[in-house]
């Protein structure tokens, strides 16, 4: 058996699929093995009956944001954890325990796998320091990148890659949950359809661009279209604004609830600063939606193909012209644009991301 272990801050319900899949190959051992509590932000209600083995190593965390926490790792507790286990894979990214883990590996033996979903703008184009080169990526096999602009970003960070060491693992989610069957584009874009719903769904932060997006509504609401339009605006409102039109605050909704936002929702607008890979846009497409994203969005080059849009971060005036051209659209070019994103969506499953992670595995045993 490959004793595989990935490394990750905490254990998001989200990844369990994913995880599974990997666990489900014959000659895999999985185990996840994380180092802290879920972020105060999470508020999962669903949990998935892991088929992976859990283990988490005892660090102190201080929590230094509303989306971020600190933590204090003890080098005893990660040679205690590698001692019990005794990987052959070890797969996670250059943090404080990923330097821990970088020294270790000519004591141990274990192969190196780079899983990174980091890009030049969420990083604000700040490269990797030597030490941590040094230490972690100088020994890596394989890397694991959820697309382009992760790959990017290892390029620009002076980390040498090669073809045949990269493998494309698109972040993913719970397939049954929003497992939409074709008709849901006939039902959301019927013949005498006049009126467009925006979704946006996260938490209302500067960092998803919710700012921005308020300024541009109030642009909006200035002019006519072919189109009357509402923004649904789901999530935790961090940054509100009541006196603006067409907006509805629907607070942060969960399991059934949040599906029908989807499900009744023509099109996505998602204007972050800085967004690796945010689940839901792979929501959206699985959902039939026009995708509008800004370019500060980690996935936006593979999923504005046809379907939809991107625009440039930090700009009102990039996103009202990206949302006026949804507006002054024909129903026809509609419905391709939602008909493709389907056709994206039903190619991004935990099986294929689960199956790009073993291939970089079986690469790293035979480097």
């Amino acid at each position: 058996m490959i004793k595989v272990i990935i490394l990750q801050p905490y254990n998001c319900p989200y990844r369990n699929p994913l995880f599974n899949e990997i666990a489900g190959f014959a000659d895999v051992s999985l185990y996840v093995v994380y180092f802290g509590s879920r972020e105060q932000s999470r508020k999962w209600e669903y949990h998935y009956e892991p088929k992976f083995k859990e283990v988490q190593i005892k660090v102190k965390a201080v929590k230094t944001g509303y989306e971020s926490n600190d933590y204090k790792y003890s080098f005893i507790n990660n040679v205690k954890v590698l001692l019990k286990i005794r990987p052959d894979i070890i797969i996670g990214v250059p943090n404080k325990i990923g330097k821990i883990i970088g020294l270790l590996q000519p004591f141990f033996g274990y192969k190196l796998i780079s899983w990174t979903e980091d890009t030049v703008v969420t990083t604000n184009g700040k490269k990797f320091s030597l030490k941590h080169k040094l230490t972690y990526y100088n020994k890596v096999k394989s890397f694991i990148v959820p697309g382009k602009l992760a790959l990017e970003y290892l390029e620009f960070a002076g980390i040498k890659t090669k073809n045949s060491n990269v493998f494309f693992a698109p972040n993913t989610i719970d397939d049954e949950m929003f497992n939409f069957t074709p008709n849901i584009i006939d039902q959301k874009f019927n013949n005498d359809l006049t009126h467009l719903n925006f979704l946006f769904a996260g938490h209302h932060t500067k960092r998803k661009g919710v700012d921005l997006l308020y300024d541009a509504i109030d642009i909006l609401n200035k002019r006519k279209y072919r189109y009357t339009y509402s923004f649904e605006m789901v999530g935790e409102a961090i940054i509100g604004r009541n006196d603006t039109q067409n907006i509805n605050f629907h607070g942060f909704k969960n399991g059934k609830e949040y599906v029908d936002f989807l499900r009744k929702s023509h099109i996505l607008i998602l204007p972050s600063r800085q967004d690796c890979n945010p689940l839901v846009v792979i929501e959206a497409l699985k959902s039939g939606m026009v995708i509008l994203v800004s370019k500060g969005v980690g996935s936006y080059p593979e999923y504005t193909n046809g379907n939809g849009f991107s625009f440039e971060a930090n700009s009102v005036e990039s996103a009202v012209d990206a949302i006026e051209k949804i507006l002054s659209s024909q129903l026809t070019d509609l419905i391709k644009m939602a008909k493709i994103s389907y056709q994206f969506g039903q190619n991004i499953t935990a099986k294929n991301s689960a199956s790009a992670f073993y291939k970089a595995i079986n690469h790293a045993l035979k480097s």
